[in-house]
């Protein structure tokens, strides 16, 4: 079982759906913390948020922030 997927189920109050992924925002897979999940539409959304993350810790200019990305 994974705990994160567990925790946010709980703080939703409903099971995951199908696809729906789970993100660490601070990025600490250890931090399950219901503030630091942000549950995610897909895996595809989810890997997208990672690259532009990563991209920006580079300091590359990215055509959205990631405030924009999880709405």
């Amino acid at each position: 079982i994974r705990i994160h997927r567990v925790a946010a189920e709980q703080a939703l109050g409903r099971p995951l759906g199908a696809g729906e992924v789970v993100h660490h925002i601070n990025g600490d897979r250890n931090d399950n913390s219901p503030g630091n999940l942000q549950v995610m539409s897909s895996q595809g959304h989810h890997m997208a948020l990672e690259q532009l993350q990563r991209k920006q810790k580079r300091g590359v200019q990215t055509l959205f922030t990631v405030q924009e990305m999880v709405k």
